[in-house]
């Protein structure tokens, strides 16, 4: 499958469990991204944080550890909900 031009990527639900591949980075044109109540475990990829046209992303209802990588928080995105969202003032 070529997802060179996926731009919403919607995992809600789905029973998913395992940590997330940093090779999320390489969805360059990932606008929208929810994947919220899973049994996702682990940190959030620093890798999300080259994601420059990411604009809503969620992560509730997981059971991630770990900080929001930094990267993340400095996108500017309108929309960041999760466990762990706390982005610290830059």
């Amino acid at each position: 499958f070529d997802v060179s031009n996926l731009f919403t990527l919607d995992l809600n639900d789905n029973n998913l469990e395992g940590t997330l591949s940093a090779s999320i980075g390489d969805l360059t044109n990932l606008t929208f991204f929810q994947i919220d109540n899973n049994q996702l475990t682990g940190e959030i990829p620093d890798t999300f944080g080259g994601l420059v046209t990411l604009d809503e992303a969620t992560f509730e209802g997981n059971n991630f550890s770990g900080a929001m990588p930094s990267s993340i928080c400095q996108i500017g995105m309108s929309t960041l909900q999760g466990d762990c969202a706390q982005c610290d003032p830059v």
